[in-house]
């Protein structure tokens, strides 16, 4: 899943249907939005969805509909973290910023789906979102 179709995703949830009007519900502007877009920042708009407070819509981008599947690739294993160790710190430099890892894509599909299974869904979202929380005031 690239950050168009999340993009879509969140504007279905929020019923708009344009850039701009996604943009006044995410308080922010539309060349933001349109940028995330072309830069295909889904970390960036993950990061906007928990700043505003809308944890509820990541929850349904990695919803029981396949979602979390195709944004994770490969979902082999029912560990959290799967074989990640070394394999993130050894990945081709060429990946963007914005992109997501894919050992760590799959370490959190794991992670979400044993969540589910085990109605801890909150507790996940709660450890994402303190992560979140730190990272920006390291940050700030």
């Amino acid at each position: 899943m690239n950050a168009e179709q999340i993009l879509n995703k969140i504007m279905s949830e929020l019923e708009v249907a344009s850039y701009s009007a996604l943009a006044e519900k995410l308080n922010t502007t539309q060349s933001s939005v349109s940028g995330w877009k072309s830069r295909n920042a889904i970390g960036t708009i993950i990061e906007k969805l928990i700043e505003i407070e809308r944890q509820d819509i990541i929850g349904k981008l990695f919803d029981s509909t396949g979602v979390a599947q195709t944004i994770g690739g490969n979902n082999s294993g029912n560990m959290i973290g799967g074989n990640v160790g070394g394999d993130i710190k050894n990945s081709p430099a060429k990946q963007s910023k914005n992109e997501i890892n894919e050992d760590i894509q799959n370490a959190f599909n794991n992670a979400y789906r044993q969540a589910l299974s085990k109605n801890k869904l909150v507790d996940l979202e709660e450890i994402l979102i303190n992560f979140a929380l730190k990272l920006k005031k390291e940050n700030a």
